[in-house]
């Protein structure tokens, strides 16, 4: 039985909680407190490293634009350690971890062959009591689910049976997806199934979901993390007012009834493909003080349930009642060239940051495209007339990178 199986020692989630705590903008926060606030683990410093580090944070004088960024507490928390370190980094710094002995979580590789010696060796029959028994670890291939495992003990003298899952579902006892098969889905989103199921053959795994399944969890992987997305670009959001509006009390100014902050933002772009040909765009809007992402909007020219229609009758009544239910889940939002796509994302962004932000993006730090801002203060005009002004300014990294190629190019 030499294969290896996913064994579930999952608790609630505590190593990905322990993983991700030090990046303050991924953690979530039970009590409703401020997302940036962690713990700081003790480190040895002396006093001239922490004056070096107090003077590299300060805010009176920023020396650049990483040092600016640096200054958001986002950044400033990014290298803490989580109090979980790796042999290596334990040894080469000669400090004893106070996590190196602790109740197992998370998801292993075991070898069923090691598990079910150290079960046999270690554990007798809760049944019969019998200091002669052994319990023995068996599968059941028919009721595998991807790499969700069906074993289950038993025992070598009365026969009991003891049922092993190797995965919880994600509705606990109420059922849904087995959180392996989740979680598999979710770390191979940059490879696919292509390669999940390649890796699974190469580690002797069991296979991974199927086709089809795959597909739903990645539907609601997106749901989740649209959502996610969503809430920490509000949080960032606050953060971002609070600071603007305690630095600069003139920063805050009305518009229709609320009180919105005056900031600066970075807007560009990103497409699936280089050149102008690309389906698929997003925009982003990135605060010029802290570095952390507002917004941003996805502009798409392709859609794969309307590209599998494309041999069909137009005219037909089966397509024309497909095409009626299709409307409101159609992907494609976006008419006209790929080269567009930045401009009316930055449409998009602009105008509803009032609403969902409660920020006014007044000044407009572009990356030498000047069509996109003429068309984001000629929408602004248009929706708010004077009370919402957009002032451009460039890039500096973009200016430097351009007149360095006009000058060597001369």
């Amino acid at each position: 039985m030499c294969c290896f199986v996913i064994l579930l020692l999952f608790n609630e989630m505590q190593m990905s909680v322990r993983r991700f705590s030090a990046i303050p903008h991924l953690r979530a926060s039970e009590d409703g407190a401020s997302q940036h606030e962690i713990s700081e683990e003790p480190q040895p410093s002396t006093s001239t490293a922490q004056s070096k580090r107090e003077s590299l944070f300060s805010r009176k004088n920023p020396k650049n634009m990483s040092q600016l960024k640096l200054m958001n507490s986002s950044f400033l928390e990014f290298d803490r350690q989580s109090g979980v370190s790796t042999r290596s980094q334990t040894n080469s710094s000669g400090t004893r971890s106070d996590l190196a002995h602790e109740e197992a979580c998370g998801f292993k590789l075991q070898d069923a062959e090691l598990l079910s010696e150290c079960i046999s060796t270690s554990a007798i029959c809760s049944l019969c009591r019998r200091p002669e028994s052994k319990l023995q670890l068996f599968q059941e291939n028919n009721n595998r689910d991807g790499l969700a495992e069906s074993l289950y003990l038993k025992c070598s003298c009365c026969g009991t049976v003891t049922p092993l899952k190797t995965s919880k579902r994600t509705g606990g006892k109420g059922g849904g997806a087995y959180e392996v098969n989740r979680r598999s889905v979710l770390s191979s989103h940059q490879w696919g199934r292509a390669g999940l199921v390649k890796f699974c053959a190469g580690m002797e795994l069991s296979p991974p979901v199927t086709k089809k399944a795959y597909n739903q969890h990645m539907i609601q992987i997106e749901k989740v993390a649209a959502n996610n997305a969503e809430k920490l670009m509000c949080e960032a959001a606050k953060r971002l007012s609070s600071l603007v509006s305690t630095e600069d009390e003139d920063s805050v100014v009305e518009i229709n009834g609320r009180n919105v902050t005056k900031v600066a933002v970075s807007i560009d772009g990103t497409w699936q493909k280089r050149g102008h040909s690309s389906k698929i765009g997003v925009v982003f809007a990135v605060s010029v003080a802290t570095g952390e992402i507002l917004d941003y909007e996805v502009k798409s020219l392709l859609c794969k349930q309307c590209a599998s229609k494309d041999h069909s009758d137009k005219h037909s009544p089966e397509y024309l009642a497909w095409k009626e239910s299709h409307q409101r889940h159609c992907q494609v939002n976006h008419v006209g060239s790929s080269e567009e796509m930045e401009s009316l994302g930055a449409i998009d962004i602009f105008s509803r940051s009032v609403e969902k932000r409660n920020l006014m993006y007044s000044t407009f730090v572009g990356d030498g495209d000047s069509s996109c801002y003429g068309k984001v203060k000629s929408k602004m005009e248009e929706l708010y007339g004077d009370k919402y002004p957009v002032v451009k300014e460039e890039c500096v990294g973009h200016v430097q990178k351009r007149l360095g190629t006009a000058l060597r190019t001369y």
